[in-house]
This record gives C-alpha cells, structure tokens and sequence, in this order.
C-alpha cells in the first residue's frame, strides 16, 4: 500500500472512483463535486501552495484519494478536507484512516488551525469517520466549496 500525492496519470482513475461512489450512494447529482469539471483535472487543482491530495494505491491500482486546500472564503489558517473517497472493493479496511491521517498532517505541517469538510448525511461510513477523528457538525456552512448540496457541515480544531 502506498499513499502519494496525486498527478495528472491519476486524473481519469480518481475521477472515475469519485463519480461511482457518488452513484452509489444515489448522490449523483448538481451540487456535489459529480459534476464539477474540476473533477476530471484534479492533479491540476492541488498544485497550489497549502494544497495537497493524496491517492492511495496497491499494486498500481488506484484504490482511493483525498485532498487538503485553503477553504476559500475564510481565514487563512482554515483548510478543508476534500474529496475523500474509496473504491467499494477498498472501504472497510482502513484505507480511509490512512488518508485522513497523511490529509491531517499535512494540514498541521502547513500550520492551518482547522479543518472544515462538507459531506452528505447518506454517506454515514465516512459521517464516521470523521466523527472518530472529533469533527463537530456545524449549524452553517463556512467558506464557499460551491458545493450547495453537501448539507452536513463540519469542523475540527487542530
């Protein structure tokens, strides 16, 4: 297993893991990252400083990803946790510990403070997750993700 930051040979396989997880879970749809053309340059959106996302692979295989960047919209030391999905075949067995933890250090090693995400309640695996790691729901939105669907937001003091 190894956890390295993203490039642009791993644009169309992470789009693709996103865009099927989302189908999943019946989630496919405006408002969420699905759509977003974004998604099919991720590896260009985290060249930025204090950006990072990482994919976790096996094999050659990419198996997931996640990424950490400045929220726009807020204070300086406030990122947000992005993009944190998992193929089906890879959920379950702690691939999604493993991306959070190198996602929360890399927050604390660019000095961010906090650390806000937006999520969807059907997605309770990863609502879990998070959980376990101490992010508190949030009564409002912070920053502008441009995500209007993803209604659970939340924050975790580093």
């Amino acid at each position: 297993m190894i956890i390295r930051e993203i490039t642009r040979n791993d644009d169309k396989a992470i789009a693709h893991i996103i865009r099927k997880s989302l189908e999943e879970y019946g989630e496919n749809k405006a408002g969420t990252i699905y759509f977003d053309p974004v998604l099919d340059h991720m590896s260009d959106q985290y060249q930025k400083e204090g950006s990072a996302y990482f994919v976790i692979e096996e094999n050659h295989q990419i198996l997931g990803g996640a990424g950490i960047a400045p929220l726009i919209g807020e204070h300086q030391k406030t990122c947000e946790l992005q993009r944190i999905f998992l193929k089906a075949s890879a959920r379950g067995k702690g691939l999604g510990k493993m991306l959070m933890d190198q996602c929360l250090h890399f927050a604390r090693s660019q000095a961010y403070q906090q650390v806000y995400l937006e999520t969807l309640p059907s997605l309770k695996e990863a609502v879990l997750l998070y959980e376990k790691y101490g992010f508190q729901k949030l009564e409002k939105s912070m920053g502008n993700t441009g995500h209007g669907a993803c209604d659970l937001p939340m924050l975790l003091k580093l």
